[in-house]
Order: C-alpha cells, then sequence, then structure tokens
C-alpha cells in the first residue's frame, strides 16, 4: 500500500506537501506536533476498544495544534434499522473480521475530538458509512 501511495503522489507539487511513514497506529513513528492532517478509512473498526484508545491518543499527539483528523467507516449509529447492517450482522464471525459498524463519532468525542463535520452515505448503495471531520478538544 506504502509503493501505491507513493506511485499516486509523484506529481512534483504533491510530492513535496506529502510525507509518507509506515508504522503502527498504536505508536506512530511520527514526533509531536508534527501532522496537519490525518486521514483514517475504514480502520479504526479493526481496533478493540483499548487499541482505539491509543490510536486516538497516538492521533492527537502527533497532530499540531490546528490540525484536524478525518475518519470515514462502517457507521453502527441506528444500524438496528439498516437492512443491510441487519443481514451484515449475521455473517458468521463478522466481529472478529473488522469492518464492524461502530460508534465512530461517540468514540472520538469521548477520547477528546471536537466533531466539527458529520455525513452520512452509502458505498455501493448499501454499506452505510459516516464521515467525520474534526479536531483535537
Amino acid at each position: 500500500m506504502l509503493a501505491r501511495a507513493r506511485d499516486r503522489t509523484r506529481q512534483p507539487a504533491v510530492n513535496e506537501r506529502i510525507d509518507l511513514v509506515r508504522g503502527d497506529a498504536r505508536l506512530l513513528p511520527i514526533a509531536e506536533d508534527a501532522v496537519d492532517v490525518i486521514f483514517i478509512e475504514d480502520t479504526l473498526e479493526l481496533f478493540s476498544g483499548d487499541e482505539v484508545r491509543a490510536v486516538l491518543d497516538e492521533c492527537k499527539r502527533v497532530l499540531d495544534p490546528g490540525g484536524r483528523v478525518g475518519v470515514i467507516t462502517m457507521e453502527r449509529e441506528n444500524a438496528e434499522n439498516d437492512l443491510f447492517t441487519r443481514v451484515y450482522a449475521h455473517v458468521p464471525g463478522y466481529d472478529r473480521i473488522g469492518c464492524r459498524p461502530i460508534y465512530a463519532r461517540h468514540t472520538l468525542e469521548a477520547e477528546g475530538f471536537t466533531i466539527e463535520r458529520q455525513e452520512h452515505h452509502r458505498r455501493g448503495y448499501v454499506w452505510p458509512v459516516e464521515i467525520l471531520i474534526g479536531h483535537p478538544t
């Protein structure tokens, strides 16, 4: 994935503004206050509750004071009313393989983020996703 990202950012105007780093999200190899933006897509739901807290603590640590975090994840809010999510919950082992719906907004707010923007969409017209943009409180 890192090689694919490097290929996509080879344009001179883009390459000068982006640093790609490989590391564990629970212990980022990045200095404190060094990052303007963090983008997390379909990843938070792969961690346990304690690990999500560690990931978000690392995000707060590395974000500069004006930094923002963007999160896209499978939406858990009102999942009981969503046909796709109700059916998906019956896939054997879904809760162990990741890609399970989480309460992303609640999780971010509980870990010290203020949500500036929230959107709800459907990926492929069926998969409920939540898009959040926020900053550390």
